[in-house]
């Protein structure tokens, strides 16, 4: 690799590095490691190619990068189909409820990277939930650049280096997240409203997320699409964050009992809220410092 690879882990969100002191850097970069393929491929010329995706082995992501032609994808889930023209990619689990498919005598030409590994996995779980299955990279031609150097580097080295495949993949999905980021547009004022829907009714555990809908004017379905296109999370997961966020601080600076606390946040039992705040936060609210008298 052009770096240490101490240095590339350092570069990974730290949500997908679960390593302790003790850890050496073997068992890092096993963690690290992809078992992966690459290969450009070229569909449709002569018959309809179609792909169903859950008869694929599970665990393992493909990642496909339209070259020339057109290709589609099918979610099955949300009963919606994505045309890939050239620059266009999408990123999706094995075991998913998609297909893709190229027409007959419309060819489609696309490079695949199809590839396994424990940090990789949940690295890709994070990207399909903010961002959906489905890319444009016209306008980022870094990406574009990754992935075509990545199949040439394959192309001419029948014995490649895995380590370092790996770590071009997982430059790759870095880039992924920075397109993300830097196309997030702004957030408009329908879901504005429903945070401070949210935020006002926050000790109401009887919040619905059909309710917060209706404030932005949209069905539960349509509002819970358009507010992870914004927000980068569910409207539940969000209604989550904002409680536990004011759990926090309702510990932290009062002397408030927990019990009245997990209520003033919207939680009926406190043994659920313990739960929650636990698997959330990775700590108990009892560890919190309280303040001071």
């Amino acid at each position: 690799m052009d770096a240490p690879i101490d240095d590339f882990l350092l570069s990974l969100p730290k949500k997908v590095l679960p390593f302790t002191e003790s850890d050496t850097l073997a068992t890092k970069a096993n963690y690290l490691h992809l078992a992966s393929c690459i290969a450009l491929e070229k569909r449709g010329v002569y018959n309809r190619f179609h792909w169903e995706n859950e008869s694929r082995e599970d665990g393992l992501y493909l990642l496909k990068f339209t070259l020339e032609g057109v290709g589609y994808l099918r979610d099955h889930e949300r009963g919606e189909t994505h045309e890939l023209p050239p620059g266009h990619a999408f990123l999706i689990p094995n075991k998913s409820r998609t297909c893709y498919f190229a027409e007959e005598g419309k060819p489609w030409t696309f490079i695949w990277v199809n590839f396994i590994g424990k940090a990789a996995n949940t690295l890709c779980t994070e990207l399909t939930k903010i961002n959906g299955y489905t890319y444009s990279l016209i306008d980022y031609p870094m990406l574009v650049d990754a992935l075509t150097q990545l199949y040439q580097y394959r192309l001419e080295n029948q014995q490649y280096d895995s380590y370092f495949v790996s770590s071009q993949v997982y430059r790759i999905l870095m880039l992924l997240f920075q397109l993300h980021d830097s196309v997030a547009p702004s957030i408009p004022s329908s879901i504005l409203n429903a945070c401070e829907h949210m935020k006002d009714f926050i000790g109401d555990s009887s919040l619905a997320i059909e309710d917060v809908a209706s404030v932005a004017g949209y069905s539960k379905y349509h509002f819970t699409r358009k507010f992870k296109q914004y927000m980068r999370r569910s409207p539940h997961q969000y209604l989550i964050k904002i409680r536990l966020e004011k759990a926090v601080e309702l510990i932290t600076t009062t002397d408030l009992p927990i019990k009245v606390i997990s209520e003033r946040v919207g939680f009926k039992e406190v043994p659920h809220f313990y739960n929650v705040f636990k698997k959330n936060m990775r700590i108990t609210p009892g560890s919190l410092n309280r303040p001071m008298h």
